[in-house]
């Protein structure tokens, strides 16, 4: 069996497909460098700026920037073992001088497909899902948990809407935070550890408290349907609403 290991980055990844490119070989596992594994033979491979450089540069103006933008946002679903996929989905390009997505009927490509549709799904879902308390010193939070790897993807959304505030927003399960203050910057938060209830603002607590009123006296109590709204809105999404 052909196991790769990389650093989970992008950047990592795009060093892993010049690194297969360049020595004809096709994993049939690739694992992040945190991952266990009890196989003792396996190449790590180790990211290189340049190397990850030419194979974008390559992509966009060879091939499809499109092909680039898939492999982006199939690589941000984390679902296990997606590299691989994404590596035989551009070879496949490559081979064919054009975007390959259309060839469904080949596995690797389907579940490119499927990652990227989750991924999309997910981003367009915390679009209007995402929401902002205000802090005592005036700073706009959004704490959340996604499935998968999205916070860049939100990042120019609210920077064009939210533009004369600041804000953040934080994956507390990757352990990431977009902080923006005129620009935009991702920042890694390994410990997290602020009391939300206690570092609200006293307007904020107004607000909220505004907000659930409103929200319980225009529902209609005889037409609740909870499994209805759990297909809607699945319930792993509930956590940081105001409003529940």
């Amino acid at each position: 069996m052909k196991i790769l290991i990389y650093d989970g980055t992008f950047q990592g990844l795009l060093t892993l497909i010049f690194y297969c490119y360049n020595k004809r070989f096709i994993p049939d596992l690739v694992f992040k460098k945190s991952n266990p594994t009890i196989f003792n033979i396996i190449d790590y491979i180790e990211s290189d700026f340049e190397k990850s450089r030419i194979v974008g540069e390559f992509i966009i103006k060879k091939l499809d920037k499109q092909i680039l933008k898939n492999i982006y946002l199939a690589y941000l679903s984390e679902i296990e073992n997606i590299e691989s996929s994404i590596i035989k989905y551009f070879n496949l390009s490559l081979k064919m001088q054009r975007n390959a997505e259309i060839h469904i009927e080949k596995n690797y490509v389907l579940s490119v497909k499927n990652a990227i549709y989750k991924v999309i799904k997910e981003k367009q879902r915390f679009l209007g899902l995402l929401r902002f308390r205000e802090l005592f010193n005036g700073i706009l939070y959004a704490p959340f948990e996604p499935d998968h790897n999205i916070i860049t993807l939100l990042a120019s959304h609210f920077s064009d809407r939210l533009k004369n505030k600041i804000w953040i927003i934080h994956d507390l399960k990757h352990g990431l935070a977009i902080i923006y203050d005129k620009k935009l910057e991702l920042v890694k938060i390994l410990n997290y550890n602020m009391n939300l209830e206690k570092s609200i603002s006293s307007s904020e607590k107004e607000f909220q408290s505004l907000w659930k009123t409103y929200f319980k006296n225009v529902a209609i109590s005889e037409r609740k349907n909870i499994r209805l709204q759990k297909q809607f809105m699945p319930q792993r999404y509930w956590k940081y609403l105001t409003e529940i």
